[in-house]
């Protein structure tokens, strides 16, 4: 599977999450393709993912950004067909649109071509990823694919986008030289090839706000909620691939960095807001189990986490060490504890603590 270089990904603990999930599944005993799994802040959508192909979860997935939402569609909802595999391989073909005035949108807007001369991708790899855009679009209007391969489509694009991006880790801003990653040419991988997802009719992807009464409304086995850590915005950090995603001429960007207007702001990343929000989330959801991913280094505290599930029910934290990553220009041996707190809803007990040793 091809996955973006995220902030926060939990790529590298899904052992560690699976170690509680396991515990959680003794206790439901239920068919797993039987179970709701929701995946709240799904981001790249790696644990939806890794969980439905696991367990066979009916699994539910929602992110406020939009790149996220085509992620995980694809990676939820659409299996890889030989037909999917016959259109990437043209696309990989493709050099330039042929339709400038209408599908030079990335060229225009993160390349050195452009007006502001942003260096997010190089010339080349923006107007392969134009025409690869254009033709993806053509082929929707023209009724060749369908919508559900649209997304996969472009899903598939993003990931493989990112592979030669001029950034550091983030999209927040461009290097002023092109590293080496970013000078090789484009190339798309699937996003993924699983040619069956299990309940893909019914797995269910969200892009709106986590509160609204079309998720709370729902019953959940198992809630996973790995929501932002710190001041910074998701929307920000990688709005070059919203303005892919939506690949709207309408939608103008600005500044040195690209920068789109009326953008996405969550209150889980505003220390004023955060605590305020998760308690209103957590006694809004209805769930058997709520599973909230944190670390020790996040906007709340360990304690007032506690304090707001143990008001829900049964509370534990899992504790799990690692090494911290900052970014490619960044490494340190510092290392920080990833926090699981698993609070089983409606039961009484002592509130306990675990440390986890590397799976």
């Amino acid at each position: 599977m091809s996955t973006l270089n995220y902030i926060g990904s939990k790529k590298t603990l899904l052992d560690f999450i699976d170690f509680v999930i396991i515990k959680i599944n003794n206790k439901l005993g239920d068919d797993k393709n039987k179970i709701k799994f929701f995946d709240g802040f799904a981001g790249s959508g790696v644990v939806g993912k890794f969980f439905n192909h696991k367990y066979g979860y009916n699994t539910y997935s929602n992110d406020l950004e939009f790149y996220s939402f085509v992620l995980s569609y694809a990676l939820l909802k659409v299996p890889y067909s030989d037909k999917l595999d016959d259109i990437i391989n043209q696309l990989n073909l493709l050099t330039k649109p042929i339709d400038n005035n209408n599908f030079n949108l990335i060229t225009l807007n993160y390349s050195e071509k452009g007006k502001e001369k942003r260096k997010f991708w190089t010339t080349t790899n923006a107007e392969k990823a134009d025409a690869i855009m254009e033709n993806i679009h053509n082929s929707l209007k023209n009724k060749l694919i369908t919508k559900d391969e649209f997304y996969f489509l472009i899903a598939s694009l993003l990931s493989s986008f990112d592979k030669v991006a001029n950034t550091a880790s983030v999209y927040g801003a461009f290097l002023k030289k092109y590293k080496n990653s970013a000078l090789k040419t484009l190339f798309v991988k699937p996003i993924h090839t699983d040619v069956n997802i299990t309940n893909h009719n019914t797995n269910t992807v969200f892009n709106i706000d986590i509160n609204s009464p079309d998720i709370t409304k729902n019953k959940f086995d198992i809630v996973y909620l790995d929501p932002p850590y710190n001041a910074r915005q998701y929307s920000s950090n990688y709005h070059p691939l919203n303005f892919i995603a939506k690949y709207d001429n309408n939608i103008i960007p600005y500044g040195k960095t690209g920068l789109i207007k009326n953008s996405n702001k969550s209150n889980f990343s505003v220390k004023k807001n955060v605590s305020d929000s998760f308690t209103n989330l957590i006694n809004d959801l209805d769930a058997k189990f709520i599973l909230i991913s944190y670390n020790n280094e996040g906007l709340m505290d360990s304690d007032t986490i506690v304090d707001i599930l143990k008001s829900k029910g049964k509370t534990s934290l899992y504790k799990y060490e690692y090494k911290k990553f900052k970014s490619q220009a960044t490494q340190l041996n510092e290392k920080v504890y990833e926090y699981l707190y698993l609070c089983e809803v409606g039961k009484k007990g002592k509130f306990n603590t675990f440390i986890v040793e590397d799976q």
